[in-house]
């Protein structure tokens, strides 16, 4: 799969891997997950004509998930005025098992016609991978498809050399949005980048933030739920098998017997739905989490860089003044003069370059985040979506089970079973 923006077929999907020469591109093409050993590693393969890359193709690369924190560290450092893809999670962990997943299995629905990648349901390590593959496919795309982000020299070494990148970035402590919530609940019509759009936007996603983990917790206790379901279901269905052994009236054996063995699938059905369940929705919401923690950190450096400027400015017109005071004394010492100047020259200088990241900020920020806000709308639409039909497959699987369990119970069927197995023809008279 290749893997270049975001579309309505999916989180990412494919593109082709020449694209037009005069087109600026950075494709990235992922590999295999690797989890034998301490960090989850990711094998992919790049192609790119930006001038910044020595060559115009990449192959099997290998990152482990360090790495890739280090990167995305990185680059929230470095490009305050853009909001960074957030990093989702290198796993994917199951919360209606207590041993975190195992081999899992694997049913198939829609009877055995049935092609296409929903005939099965692979469940747990091959669930699990194909979830973090396209989560970090989406992390990865986003990032090349950033006009700023792709030309990264860091990210370049990422592509072309081992990643030594050992410095770690503590994280900023965020508050300040709350106040706000009461007051401000519309986006529409605030001007895109004023100071009203950054509170209003700020309250906003402050408040996203605290619904979206009670949200996640109650999709584990569907999920929870859904398998005690499908236990209480297995077991009933033994005790049908195991009341059929001991049963002297051979209908009802038969009954009791097609009841439990026929339950039992049933119950494996839902044992599968309730781990894909837990598995897909608690991960998309974790990663709905860290995107909306990534969003308010960016509103955050933006408030700090400005007050940061604000000090600068202050600063320098403090070392403007004190060379005022020096030029109207009645006599001037020259190594106060000249060190005066240099204080000034110093503040001047570091105000400049404060004033930089703020210009940089007012050009990209905003529009990074109305796209964030676009993308967040096409993210959740379209892994419910396939959560949504992922869940009709199991329901349809259920419904068939059902479907036939009453065809086997009816009175003729049973009396056909009852006569085969009493070695008679099934065809004749009763």
């Amino acid at each position: 799969m290749n893997y270049g923006q975001d579309t309505p077929s999916g989180p990412v999907a494919a593109q082709p891997m020449t694209p037009a020469p005069s087109q600026p591109y950075l494709h990235v093409k992922i590999g295999q997950l690797e989890r034998n050993r301490k960090l989850p590693s990711l094998r992919f393969d790049v192609t790119t004509n930006l001038p910044n890359f020595k060559r115009k193709k990449y192959t099997a690369i290998e990152r482990n998930y360090g790495e890739f924190e280090k990167l995305r560290q990185h680059l929230v450092q470095t490009y305050p005025e853009c909001l960074i893809p957030v990093l989702p999670a290198g796993t994917a962990a199951t919360a209606t098992s207590s041993s975190g997943g195992g081999p899992g299995g694997v049913i198939h629905v829609n009877g055995g016609n049935h092609a296409g990648p929903t005939a099965t349901f692979n469940t747990s390590a091959f669930e699990e991978e194909a979830l973090v593959k396209e989560a970090i496919h989406t992390f990865l795309a986003r990032i090349a498809n950033h006009p700023v982000l792709r030309s990264d020299y860091e990210l370049r070494e990422f592509i072309e050399a081992p990643f030594l990148l050992t410095k770690t970035y503590p994280r900023k402590s965020r508050t300040g949005f709350q106040h706000a919530i009461e007051h401000i609940d519309q986006l529409d019509g605030l001007e895109l980048g004023s100071d009203t759009w950054y509170d209003a936007l700020g309250a906003y996603m402050a408040k996203v933030e605290t619904r979206l983990d009670p949200v996640r917790k109650s999709a584990g206790q569907v999920a929870r739920k859904r398998k005690a379901l499908s236990e209480g279901l297995q077991d009933f269905a033994t005790k049908n098998v195991a009341i059929s052994v001991t049963e002297p009236h051979a209908e009802l054996s038969l009954i009791l017997r097609k009841t439990g063995n026929r339950l039992h699938r049933v119950s494996e059905v839902q044992q599968l739905q309730a781990e894909h369940e837990s598995m897909r929705l608690d991960y998309f919401m974790d990663i709905q989490i860290r995107s909306t923690e990534a969003f308010l950190d960016a509103l955050v450096s933006r408030q700090q860089i400005y007050y940061e400027y604000d000090t600068s400015t202050k600063r320098t017109e403090r070392k403007k003044q004190n060379i005022m005071v020096l030029k109207s004394a009645s006599s001037i010492q020259t190594d106060r003069a000249d060190q005066a100047l240099e204080d000034f020259e110093q503040a001047k200088t570091d105000q400049t370059t404060r004033l930089q990241v703020v210009e940089r900020i007012n050009t990209t920020l905003p529009s990074d985040l109305q796209n964030a806000q676009r993308q967040r709308v096409h993210d959740f639409q379209t892994w419910l979506k396939g959560f949504a039909k992922r869940q009709l497959e199991f329901e349809k699987q259920q419904l068939t089970e059902w479907t036939q369990l009453a065809e086997q119970l009816s009175k003729p069927q049973v009396q056909k079973e009852l006569l085969l197995a009493n070695g008679h023809s099934a065809v004749g008279p009763h």
